[in-house]
């Protein structure tokens, strides 16, 4: 989020966006960026879906195919769905935090910030996807 606000995107360029739907709120450290983002998205009508990524299992899954406009992280069944995941998710991350030796826990992770200059910061990745009804339709 931070990179397309950096650099935006011009019309055509991104049609989805997969996230959690808490970033649309108020506490979440991406949702400043997001709300950033998603104002320049609207005012230059870009069109992007900005979809749950678990569209993505249900799409690969279910037969038929779920509606992309069910998986709308505005929407708020979604956001429900979301603020489930989310609880599940922080439980599980404090049983992980709970299991750990205590000499860990207050351990602060390297990286090239604070002390490792040999690790790589990751760069975001766009992936373009084609349709496979555009394949070469020759018979063979």
């Amino acid at each position: 989020l931070q990179q397309l606000c950096e650099q935006p995107p011009s019309k055509g360029d991104i049609t989805h966006i997969f996230i959690d739907p808490w970033v649309t709120k108020s506490d979440d450290e991406r949702n400043t960026h997001f709300t950033k983002f998603k104002n320049y998205a609207d005012q230059h009508e870009l069109s992007i879906h900005f979809l749950y990524y678990k569209y993505l299992f249900m799409k690969v899954r279910q037969y038929p195919e779920p509606p992309e406009n069910e998986f709308s992280i505005l929407e708020p069944k979604i956001q429900e769905m979301g603020d489930k995941d989310f609880k599940i998710f922080q439980a599980h991350q404090k049983a992980q935090l709970a299991r750990r030796p205590p000499q860990q826990v207050n351990k602060r992770p390297i990286t090239s910030e604070n002390g490792n200059v040999n690790k790589k910061l990751k760069e975001a990745e766009v992936v373009t996807l084609e349709s496979s009804d555009e394949e070469d339709e020759t018979p063979k």
